[in-house]
C-alpha cells in the first residue's frame, strides 16, 4: 500500500475476489467489466477454471439478474475484511435496507458471502493474489506516481466538507466506482479505477496525469454529494418534467441522474479553475478549449443541465462562499434552480 496526498493507494484483495468471481459468470457486459483479454485475465482464466461451476459463481450468476451489478458488489465487499474469513466489519444488512434503489434481499446476499468464504478457500484465492503482486505492484506505481497529489486538498476546499479517510484502489477488472462506505473509518471515501486500460485485442494503455486525476475527481465526487440528493429525495423525485427528458443515457434512476448532472458540472468548473488538468490528448477541440469541449461531451451524452448548473455554481456557489461555505449550504439553491427548469420543460 501507498499513499499520495491523504489517499491510500491499493489492489484490494476484497474487490478483486468480489470481481473475479463475477468474471466467471460469464456475461461481462452484464457485470459491467472490461472483456479485453490480457495476461492478468489468462491468468486469471487457468488458475479458477477447476472452480468455474462453484456455488458461489452460479449465485453471483443469479444476483447479476437481479441486477447485482456496478456499484453493488464493491459496496458490499468494502464492508468486510479481507478473504478468505471476509469478516463483516459494518453492516451488510444496514447497507441493503437503508439503499434507496432496488438491492437483492439480505438472506441472499448473505448466502452469496458464505459461498464466496468458500470459494476463497477452495480456489486458494489468496494464493493467486499474492503470484499476482508483481502486477498488482505495477498498478499501485502508477496510480502513486500519475496522480495529482493534491486531489483532496482541492475536493475539500471546493465542497467545503471532509471525509475521514480516502481510500484509491486499482482493479484490472472493473472501474470506476466512488462510494462513500464506514470501513476503516466512518465516512471513508472510496475510488475504484480500472487499470490498465485494454482494448479489444488486449493493448494496455496507462491513463494520463490528467485523465486519472479527472477520474478520481469524479468519483471522489459522489461522497460529497450522493448523500445531499438522498437527504431531499421526495423533492429530486417531484422533478417530473426533467426526469421525463433525462431518459437516454447510462442511468435509469433518476436520483443517480441528478447526481451525476451536479458531478459533471462540477467537472467543468474544475476544468475551469484547474486548467492544467484539461483533457487535451482527447483532440484538437479539447487542446483548444478543455472546459467548453467538456461542456459540449455532455450535452451529446444526454445531460442536457450541465452547461447552465456549471454557470449556477461559477456565479452563486464560488462566487458567495461567505454565504455558502459548504456545498451542503448551498444544496436548497441548486434544488430551487432544478425545480425552475422543471417548470420550463
Amino acid at each position: 500500500m501507498r499513499t499520495v496526498g491523504g489517499m491510500r493507494i491499493s489492489v484490494d484483495p476484497r474487490v478483486e475476489l468480489m470481481q473475479t468471481v463475477l468474471y466467471l459468470t460469464g456475461p461481462w457486459a452484464e457485470t459491467d467489466q472490461s472483456q479485453a483479454w490480457t495476461p492478468y485475465v489468462e491468468r486469471l482464466r487457468a488458475w479458477f477454471a477447476p472452480v468455474a461451476a462453484h456455488p458461489a459463481v452460479a449465485l453471483a450468476a443469479d444476483l447479476v439478474g437481479q441486477g447485482f451489478t456496478n456499484v453493488k458488489p464493491n459496496r458490499v465487499a468494502l464492508h468486510l475484511g479481507d478473504p478468505p474469513d471476509l469478516p463483516e466489519l459494518a453492516s451488510v444488512a444496514r447497507c441493503v435496507e437503508e439503499a434507496l434503489y432496488d438491492w437483492p434481499a439480505v438472506s441472499t446476499i448473505r448466502d452469496y458471502l458464505e459461498r464466496l468464504r468458500e470459494f476463497a478457500v477452495e480456489s486458494r484465492f489468496m494464493a493467486f493474489f499474492a503470484e499476482a503482486q508483481p502486477y498488482r505492484d505495477e498498478i499501485e506505481a502508477h496510480l502513486a506516481e500519475t496522480v495529482k497529489a493534491s486531489v483532496v486538498t482541492e475536493l475539500e476546499a471546493y465542497f467545503g466538507a471532509r471525509m475521514d479517510d480516502y481510500v484509491l484502489i486499482g482493479c484490472p477488472l472493473y472501474g470506476s466506482n466512488g462510494l462513500k462506505v464506514p470501513v476503516p473509518r466512518p465516512a471513508t471515501a472510496a475510488c475504484i479505477r480500472i487499470l490498465p486500460h485494454a482494448d479489444d485485442s488486449g493493448h494496455l494503455t496507462w491513463p494520463s496525469r490528467a485523465f486519472l486525476t479527472h477520474g478520481i475527481k469524479h468519483e471522489y465526487g459522489h461522497c460529497f454529494v450522493n448523500d445531499l440528493t438522498y437527504a431531499r429525495i421526495d423533492d429530486v423525485r417531484a422533478l417530473a418534467h426533467l426526469r421525463a427528458r433525462h431518459r437516454d443515457n447510462y442511468y435509469d434512476w433518476w436520483p443517480a441522474v441528478v447526481n451525476e448532472t451536479i458531478i459533471r458540472a462540477c467537472s467543468a468548473r474544475y476544468f475551469a479553475l484547474y486548467p492544467e488538468d484539461g483533457l487535451r490528448e482527447r483532440g484538437a477541440d479539447w487542446e483548444r478549449d478543455p472546459h467548453e469541449a467538456w461542456l459540449v461531451s455532455q450535452e451529446q451524452q444526454g445531460f442536457r443541465l450541465v452547461r447552465g448548473l456549471e454557470r449556477l455554481l461559477a456565479t452563486e456557489y464560488e462566487g458567495r462562499r461567505d454565504s455558502y461555505p459548504s456545498f451542503a449550504d448551498f444544496y436548497a439553491v441548486l434544488l430551487d434552480w432544478l425545480r425552475q427548469e422543471d417548470r420550463r420543460a
